[in-house]
């Protein structure tokens, strides 16, 4: 395994995503004010590319967006994302 590999493994419990819970609260008016001023159909596919914990979905999803998909490379990620 390399050490990249090593690093996205355990990227959340070791705190290198910057990850907590109280993140997206502060977030939302910011994620709020770039999706509704660029993204107008709700009905939009959206592509988030580095997904990390799906944060940015959980804005998406308030506003009534739902055909959302990400990726990561970090499985310890896409855990909490799910």
């Amino acid at each position: 395994m390399s050490s990249k590999e090593k690093l996205f493994e355990k990227y959340v419990s070791t705190g290198q995503s910057g990850f907590n819970h109280y993140s997206s609260i502060k977030w939302s008016p910011y994620f709020e004010n770039v999706i509704n001023k660029n993204i107008l159909d709700k009905n939009s596919n959206i592509l988030d590319i580095g997904c990390g914990t799906g944060s940015f979905f959980f804005h998406l999803k308030k506003l009534g967006f739902y055909n959302t998909y990400g990726i990561d490379i970090s499985q310890e990620q896409i855990n909490v994302a799910h």
